[in-house]
């Protein structure tokens, strides 16, 4: 989310401002102002902090070689990425990061970009935070053998299932807490076994906001009885990774990067950056 730097005039006082804020937009900049009666004068956005030499220096130790400038908060997605063999999210992901207008960088992965979702959502408030909510616990337990299910977190039903929520204290508190402990930004809920053995946890499907919206969903008729085991769950591969280039020139904007793809039949997923060669290891994507 960019920041801007801004001249306003506090209605409170009438005097000239100062100030550095984030928004989305000029749009969004502009309504933040107005929720407080203040009047922006003008404003101009704020230069993004460059890349530091030690950040570049250990991207350089981690074997990740780059070709063109880099902003500090890039260069730190990028290490984070190398370090936790993750990938920059991709075209649907981006998508849907623009239609929630939650702004992150050209690197930022998929697990990173269901956190600043969350982090962004709880910021707005219940009346945004509430119907994603819903849409994520659906998304986690819709039967899959119908379809590709529903993809708008504003459908009549998330709606509806979301206002309920809100009004009930004991439900939105609960909401309110499940967001701040949240393991996985709402991205799954509850454990999900990989192919090796291993297990991996999502959000709690024990809270009082989980039990009631998957019991809505349930009488909706938007989700089966009873849990099914690994429906929207992360998916887990085994596949090599292949020591590539990464070029910041043909990777200027994500939207033209080719989106990932999964297989349940075990073909590699496409790898934009990957460090050294793993054989035989699974990716949480």
């Amino acid at each position: 989310m960019p920041y801007y730097d801004i001249r306003f005039i506090k209605a409170a006082t009438g005097r000239s401002n100062k100030a550095r804020t984030y928004a989305y937009d000029e749009a969004e900049l502009r309504q933040k102002l107005a929720r407080d009666g203040d009047e922006l004068v003008s404003f101009e956005t704020a230069k993004e902090t460059e890349a530091s030499e030690a950040q570049l220096n250990y991207l350089r130790a981690l074997g990740v070689r780059i070709a063109g400038p880099l902003t500090s908060p890039e260069a730190s997605s990028l290490i984070d990425n190398a370090k936790t063999r993750q990938e920059p999210a991709d075209a649907e992901m981006r998508a849907t990061l623009h239609a929630l207008r939650v702004e992150v960088n050209r690197f930022t992965s998929r697990r990173d970009a269901y956190h600043r979702i969350r982090q962004e959502l709880v910021r707005r408030g219940p009346a945004e935070l509430a119907p994603w909510y819903v849409y994520r616990v659906y998304r986690t337990n819709f039967d899959r053998a119908k379809g590709d299910g529903i993809r708008d977190w504003n459908h009549p039903e998330f709606i509806r299932i979301a206002g309920e929520i809100r009004k009930d204290e004991k439900l939105l508190r609960s909401l309110l807490n499940a967001s701040e402990t949240s393991a996985s930004g709402f991205r799954w809920f509850g454990p999900f076994h990989a192919p090796n053995g291993d297990t991996y946890y999502g959000d709690s499907r024990s809270t009082a906001v989980h039990k009631y919206t998957i019991a809505a969903l349930r009488e909706a008729g938007l989700c089966p009885a009873g849990h099914v085991e690994r429906v929207n769950a992360p998916i887990l591969e085994k596949r090599p990774v292949a020591e590539t280039r990464l070029d910041l020139e043909r990777s200027s904007s994500h939207a033209s990067l080719p989106p990932a793809t999964a297989s349940r039949t075990g073909c590699a997923l496409p790898v934009l950056f990957a460090i050294g060669t793993i054989v035989g290891t699974y990716w949480l994507i």
